[in-house]
């Protein structure tokens, strides 16, 4: 029969950065680190321990010892990790690392909850959600530093925070790429403002990003400048209107913020190679020949 594991948490030295629960206060979270190690020379014990753990590797690569298998874990990756899975580092990794660790007393989301307590999983996270990871952890060092009344109920909710981001990483489909969830907002922006005069300077203000940035983001995701997309999402509204043929020429160009028919059949020209009114008498006549 095989040897029960030992439940202990292996504390670093005394100088090294982390924060444990030694009051038992009533409080979710039992244990946080943070900063860099070096397990060059020892590294720590397999164990199980009292609470889950999450550990969010953000430079350096080091060697897990993982439910009696070792593992190499990369630069945003984010391994959860229930209270009965045994865990430790491995010795002999000769560079440092810098990781977040939370320790937290039970999960709250039942989703989580209900999965087995010898459960682990390792995750990828995105380079767009990797600030929030951050943010969490840098919020809860400060709450364990300036403890009031409030501070279980504001531990709780970045404890929720962090459970909803794992959920999201063990919901994701490999197989699809992801979509930078800027762009999605963005599109999503512009098709309700087709009539926008200065599409990229609001859509700046709506994303909290500068210029440079969603451009950069648009042409990695669809080869060309936010303004050129912008573009062709109202062209492809204008054909569709016209095609219906309930408005005219003049209310539908209004409509997508033109302030001069003639500016927008000039721009409609441009796009599809011919006069909205000639595009408009070949949708109504189709059989029609020149």
């Amino acid at each position: 029969m095989k040897p029960a594991t030992i439940r202990h948490l292996y504390l670093p030295a005394s100088d090294r950065s982390f924060w444990r629960n030694e009051a038992g206060d009533d409080i979710p979270l039992l244990y946080l680190a943070w900063g860099r190690r070096d397990f060059s020379g020892r590294g720590i014990p397999v164990s199980t321990h009292e609470g889950w753990v999450v550990v969010y590797i953000e430079e350096g690569s080091p060697t897990i010892i993982l439910n009696g298998e070792t593992r190499k874990l990369q630069p945003g990756q984010a391994l959860f990790i229930r209270e009965d899975c045994p865990f430790g580092w491995a010795s002999g990794d000769s560079a440092t690392w810098k990781f977040l660790l939370w320790m937290w007393r039970k999960p709250l989301h039942s989703e989580l909850a209900q999965l087995p307590k010898n459960f682990s999983s390792l995750h990828t996270v995105p380079d767009t959600q990797r600030n929030y990871w951050k943010q969490i952890h840098a919020y809860c060092r400060e709450e364990i530093l300036s403890r009031d009344l409030f501070s279980a109920s504001w531990l709780e909710s970045c404890q929720r925070q962090l459970e909803v981001l794992l959920l999201r990483l063990m919901q994701d489909r490999p197989d699809q790429k992801p979509v930078d969830a800027r762009i999605t907002r963005a599109l999503d922006w512009m098709r309700r403002h087709l009539d926008s005069a200065e599409p990229v300077a609001r859509l700046c203000d709506f994303l909290n990003l500068s210029q440079p940035t969603l451009h950069r983001l648009f042409t990695a995701e669809t080869g060309e400048s936010a303004l050129a997309h912008f573009q062709k999402l109202k062209m492809q509204r204008a054909g569709e209107l016209i095609a219906e043929g309930k408005e005219s020429i003049k209310a539908i160009a209004f409509s997508l913020g033109y302030r001069h028919t003639n500016d927008f059949s000039r721009a409609y020209r441009q796009h599809f190679g011919s006069a909205p009114s000639t595009r408009k008498i070949e949708r109504r006549n189709p059989a029609r020949k020149k």
